[in-house]
């Protein structure tokens, strides 16, 4: 779970006039549809109410906030939390809220430790699963929230993911205009049009290290197993949350003993079946070379290791599988882009946290252009209507068909547009680079 943080002015329930209403959007995401409607909706809200009110957003990492902690009963202090939870596994909650989900059901809390605290609440799910099965978690959390005294302020939202023309995205919006934003209008003073929402400034920076391309790099080696580029960090952001930690002795870790230590690495040097053909069950048999982060040694590993090294990995043990994009696919997509951009795609590149962010970096911290699109860029998936609404602030009004595309992509990310976003992005699988090209 992580949480978007605004701060308003405004007028609660009951009439009184309050300020500094805190108002939390958090989600709790497994495949990332979670995670994509809070960012939906909190750019919508930010658009209406933020200019009337100087709001700020925040962004944390729900594993440094203490959910219980954070909106239990305080003197008057109302508190908004608003939440986006999918569903998974056999009507389970996500990995990502299980360590908060488990103080929630202590049976040592008050009933009313959470009174001060109102919710809305948008459940993930897919139907096709069973009426017990769809949106679970969501049903349970809401249920146990109000038994610790928490008051929603609105009707559950339920996304399908089998829902026309946007799936869990089409539901959302009908849930915002109908039930959230509503409400919501009536607290707090708020902006009439939704679309004078602006981007928030990126928290990271970008410059060019090297202003010419590498010469002389070779390239036989991965750019991101070279010393020069720092593509650890960004491995370590996309494994799961348990995955192992190892210090510079290849002796694992846990990451309370030192978050510096990254997972190891390794690339597929066997991949063949070793189950019949005409068998039911396809048994691979996939072999590993495994690569050490360490900076220093960058020794290979082996079975066999002269070191008497032992595999760093036990059986049962899962490996996380990280894909990268085909020499052509990035190749499609620079082909797109502006001549200035392209012509750097082989630069090095330095990207930083800005100081006054709280954001963790998923980037390397060293890169290339042509090797971030490789190795951390998903080329292939399909941009998200609030994608499409960030693209549309970087059209060109100076040229002849830049406001033109901007109109457009700003109706495919809207409510009104779901059908058309049906049509263009998610029937005819276009990706990035279609986008860019058309």
């Amino acid at each position: 779970i992580s949480h978007q943080h605004f701060t308003w002015h405004g007028t609660m329930s009951g009439g009184e006039e309050r300020t500094d209403a805190n108002v939390a959007v958090y989600f709790a995401s497994e495949t990332g549809h979670a995670k994509a409607c809070a960012r939906r909706a909190a750019r919508r809200l930010t658009s209406l109410f933020q200019s009337k009110c100087g709001g700020c957003i925040e962004r944390i990492s729900f594993d440094e906030i203490d959910f219980i902690g954070r909106h239990a009963m305080l003197g008057d202090e109302k508190r908004l939390a608003i939440i986006f939870i999918s569903t998974t596994g056999d009507a389970e909650m996500p990995s990502s809220i299980q360590r908060t989900w488990n103080l929630l059901l202590s049976k040592s809390l008050s009933t009313t430790i959470l009174a001060n605290l109102q919710f809305a609440l948008f459940a993930l799910g897919d139907r096709a699963y069973g009426p017990d099965a769809f949106c679970a978690a969501g049903r349970k959390l809401a249920a146990r929230m109000a038994q610790l005294g928490a008051q929603p302020l609105c009707n559950l939202g339920y996304g399908d993911d089998g829902s026309p023309n946007g799936g869990v995205f089409a539901d959302l919006d009908v849930w915002l205009d109908e039930e959230l934003i509503p409400i919501m209008k009536k607290r707090f003073a708020c902006n009439s049009d939704p679309r004078t929402g602006t981007l928030n400034e990126s928290p990271f920076t970008v410059s060019v290290e090297h202003e010419r391309p590498l010469a002389g790099k070779d390239s036989q080696m991965p750019e991101w197993h070279d010393r020069l580029f720092n593509y650890s960090r960004s491995a370590a952001n996309t494994c799961p949350q348990g995955a192992y930690q190892y210090n510079s002795k290849l002796l694992r870790i846990s990451k309370s003993e030192g978050s510096s230590n990254l997972p190891l690495l390794g690339t597929v040097t066997l991949n063949e079946r070793i189950t019949a053909e005409g068998w039911i069950q396809n048994t691979r048999h996939i072999k590993i070379n495994v690569v050490a982060n360490d900076a220093q040694s960058q020794a290979l590993l082996t079975p066999e290791d002269a070191n008497g090294h032992h595999l760093p990995y036990q059986a049962g043990d899962i490996a996380a599988v990280i894909p990268s994009n085909s020499t052509g696919e990035v190749d499609r997509f620079l082909a797109v882009l502006p001549t200035s951009i392209r012509s750097m795609a082989d630069c090095i590149l330095d990207i930083q946290v800005r100081p006054s962010s709280q954001a963790n970096n998923p980037w390397p911290e060293k890169c290339t252009l042509r090797g971030l699109l490789t190795h951390c860029a998903d080329l292939q998936g399909l941009p998200e209507r609030e994608d499409l609404f960030s693209l549309a602030q970087f059209c060109n009004p100076g040229h002849h068909e830049g406001v033109a595309h901007q109109n457009k992509l700003l109706s495919l990310s809207e409510t009104s547009g779901a059908a058309l976003y049906g049509d263009y992005i998610i029937r005819e699988k276009r990706n990035w680079a279609d986008v860019f090209y058309d």
